[in-house]
């Protein structure tokens, strides 16, 4: 990313957080650390070689995103909840099909918004997720998620093995 660009994200990140936050100074005490990595994030992103992005996946990710955070918090609220909290933790290795790096992390990353997993570990192209229950039913959600990445990701997908 150039300094244009990162002097143009850091103004919108100090806007976001003045609307967030009333423009309250003592804030900026955690501002200033937050906006600081947000940069050096995009920072290094941006310098992650890969496919460009597909700004109709993108838009269809959103939803798909706020979607499933409301669902995989709901599941996880409810099954520990319960007074008959019948789960099963286990550790599966998924092996992701997706190529390109940024579409990689944006996967491990976004594999905690799932009801009951949390991404643990990435190693190259494998993933060891943490399920609650069912590592049957995690597998058939976390193909369902790479295949959203991969609609981000178009050229990323292209590699994908049915």
């Amino acid at each position: 990313m150039r300094s244009r660009g990162q002097l143009w994200l850091a103004a919108g990140l100090v806007a976001a957080w003045l609307l967030l936050t009333g423009s309250d100074p003592a804030s900026f005490m955690i501002a200033l650390p937050v906006i600081a990595a947000a940069l050096y994030a995009a920072r290094r992103l941006s310098n992650a070689t890969g496919a460009a992005l597909s700004l109709t996946g993108v838009l269809g990710f959103i939803p798909f995103f706020l979607a499933e955070s409301l669902r995989g918090g709901w599941n996880v609220a409810t099954a520990t909840l319960s007074p008959r909290m019948r789960l099963t933790p286990t550790m599966i290795d998924y092996s992701i099909d997706l190529e390109d790096e940024r579409s990689l992390l944006l996967f491990a990353n976004c594999v905690s918004l799932l009801p009951g997993t949390l991404a643990a570990d990435l190693d190259d192209r494998r993933l060891l997720v943490h399920v609650l229950d069912d590592s049957a039913t995690a597998r058939k959600e976390l193909k369902r998620l790479e295949r959203r990445i991969g609609k981000i990701f178009p050229a990323a997908a292209a590699g994908e093995r049915s």
